[in-house]
């Protein structure tokens, strides 16, 4: 039994009555930590505007790389003497033009958005609800994860692109070049569907790489933002750059340099948005101010 007093009159609360009193109060919201790019998750994401990002980053690194990768594929299934990168770009510009360079780029950038797609928001996902307590075992086994679920995805359009890059040349020389569709369905028909999967047991192999990429990557960032908070003195940027973030984080702190930890991202997107010169100056006064005292 408690003792109350209210005013002045007194009287005796039982334990039941105490709980009552404490399950009524308003409940205080815990302060919000601010988010940043070193432990930014699944849920301080906009999924859709994540995706349409990776997807459009995907496809113009995919399609700028393609005439590299077309000329590489061609120098390993060479025939003869060993030939230089140069002498078969001549080759294929000489015989085919421009197009020749993007032979199987269609199959490639759709395999690549595809898969990349699912391949981050997987990462992602497996960092934030991932059944492992260490932070590092989460990391690696995202890599490995997302690695294992996406390559029998991209294994497919990845078998058709190559055909198509090398038909008609070196050890493929008796092969017609020919369109996605109609590659797939002569694939199909004299090999069957295993032949859409071919190479895949070298890819399994490689999975740990994924794993100890990620694992590594988020210590490194970790470490890194952590010194540039060190750096910025506790000091915070302040105006409309304090809401510059990516189109697909929805927190309202992301990116902002704050406690605990800090983002480059904000000092990247800060010069990015200020790169006239009549402003030049006054983007290394602000980053100094911010960021180097």
């Amino acid at each position: 039994m408690l003792l109350s007093v209210d005013g002045d009159q007194s009287y005796l609360m039982n334990p039941a009555m105490v709980s009552t009193v404490v399950s009524s109060a308003p409940a205080v919201d815990a302060p919000k930590v601010a988010v940043g790019a070193a432990h930014r998750q699944w849920t301080d994401m906009n999924p859709m505007m994540l995706m349409a990002t990776v997807s459009l980053t995907t496809a113009a690194g995919s399609f700028a790389s393609h005439p590299m990768y077309l000329v590489l594929a061609r120098q390993q299934c060479h025939q003869g003497e060993r030939v230089s990168f140069g002498t078969i770009a001549r080759e294929i510009a000489r015989k085919d033009g421009v197009r020749g360079f993007f032979r199987g780029c269609a199959m490639g950038c759709f395999g690549m958005i595809a898969s990349q797609s699912c391949y981050y928001a997987l990462v992602d996902m497996w960092k934030q609800f991932g059944t492992q307590d260490d932070k590092a075992s989460r990391d690696f086994s995202a890599g490995v994860v997302a690695e294992a679920a996406t390559t029998p995805l991209y294994n497919p359009f990845s078998v058709i692109c190559q055909r198509q890059m090398v038909a008609g040349y070196g050890v493929a020389s008796h092969e017609t070049y020919a369109n996605a569709i109609s590659s797939t369905r002569a694939l199909l028909t004299t090999a069957g569907p295993r032949a859409m999967f071919r190479g895949m047991g070298i890819s399994f192999m490689m999975l740990p790489v994924g794993g100890c990429w990620w694992a590594l990557y988020e210590y490194l960032k970790t470490v890194t933002y952590t010194y540039l908070q060190e750096l910025a003195g506790g000091h915070t940027f302040q105006g409309p750059w304090a809401k510059s973030m990516p189109v697909w984080a929805v927190s309202t702190t992301d990116n902002v340099l704050s406690q605990p930890r800090t983002t480059c991202l904000s000092i990247l997107l800060l010069v990015a948005r200020q790169a006239s010169p009549s402003q030049s100056s006054r983007i290394r006064s602000t980053l100094f101010d911010h960021v180097c005292k």
